[in-house]
């Protein structure tokens, strides 16, 4: 229908030469070279609703499974799902608030990693956005990771507490249309 769109995509892929940081034969130091070869597959779902005039939800969600051509490891770090859904909704004339959730999960420690599994996260983001202000301005207020979740990106074990993410934000944006 035209107020919902729904999409699904199936894919399959093969990497031959991915580049990583191999050990130099009796020094300290490494080399990039073109060693790892990875494969996977998986798929994606999408929706788009215009529930109303003036209220829109998007969603999409994501599984993947990837591995190593060689070992057959999982490739680590990578999520294996992500989620993800907003609301638009025009509450007045040119004003509209926007809602998102974003989930990523089931991410991998490489192999001989001893560090405990990588946490899923998710986050939610807020923003308050005028628009056409004196005709030619636009306005938002925004808070990214609302509820100040503590998101850690995977590193590798030289890092031990992986990467850290910026836990609450608040965002002040001024847009001049000329």
């Amino acid at each position: 229908t035209p107020d919902l769109r729904l999409a699904a995509n199936l894919f399959a892929y093969t990497i031959d030469g991915l580049i990583e940081f191999l050990p130099d034969q009796g020094e300290a130091t490494t080399t990039s070279q073109n060693a790892r070869d990875q494969k996977g597959h998986g798929i994606e779902l999408e929706a788009e609703w215009q529930v109303t005039n003036s209220l829109q939800l998007t969603s999409n969600m994501a599984w993947q499974d990837s591995e190593d051509k060689a070992s057959g490891d999982p490739v680590p770090n990578a999520p294996g799902l992500q989620a993800y859904l907003a609301g638009d909704w025009q509450f007045l004339p040119d004003w509209s608030i926007n809602a998102q959730w974003i989930w990523i999960g089931q991410r991998e420690r490489a192999r001989g990693d001893s560090r405990k599994a990588v946490d899923d996260y998710s986050i939610t983001n807020l923003t308050l956005r005028r628009q056409a202000l004196f005709g030619h301005l636009d306005l938002a207020l925004a808070v990214r990771n609302l509820f100040d979740e503590d998101v850690r990106e995977p590193s590798t074990s030289v890092i031990p507490d992986d990467y850290p993410m910026n836990g609450r934000e608040i965002w002040a944006e001024l847009q001049v249309n000329l």
